[in-house]
């Protein structure tokens, strides 16, 4: 059974969401909606943004292959299901995350800078 004081614990504060939506109306993708959120994810391919300083940062596991991001421990499924025959083990990297989205219907990782010793040549 699960504890819903605990589950409440991991969700986003309402700050949290206006700090992120403040970051994602200022991006310059223009992220207004769902349809304009999915795309503007969907353009990162991979590629981490820098990190939202208000929103917390989260380990996850990657796939190198696609840059898809998941929950430690959860990436084997997504294996089984996009590559399949591929170890997932060999091609799994670990990633620094914020959730930005709360819908089933994106993303809900996109990998940030957590340093600037992160951040692209």
């Amino acid at each position: 059974m699960t504890n819903p004081e605990s589950e409440r614990d991991d969700m986003p504060s309402d700050d949290d969401i206006d700090a992120a939506r403040k970051y994602l109306r200022t991006h310059p993708r223009k992220v207004y909606n769902i349809k304009t959120a999915k795309k503007w994810v969907e353009s990162l391919r991979g590629q981490a943004i820098e990190k939202i300083p208000e929103l917390p940062v989260a380990v996850v596991s990657k796939c190198a292959i696609c840059g898809y991001l998941c929950k430690t421990g959860t990436l084997k499924d997504h294996f089984t299901r996009a590559h399949r025959g591929i170890p997932s083990v060999p091609n799994s990297q670990v990633a620094m995350s914020q959730q930005l989205f709360s819908t089933i219907m994106l993303p809900k990782y996109v990998e940030v800078y957590h340093d600037q010793d992160m951040l692209p040549p």
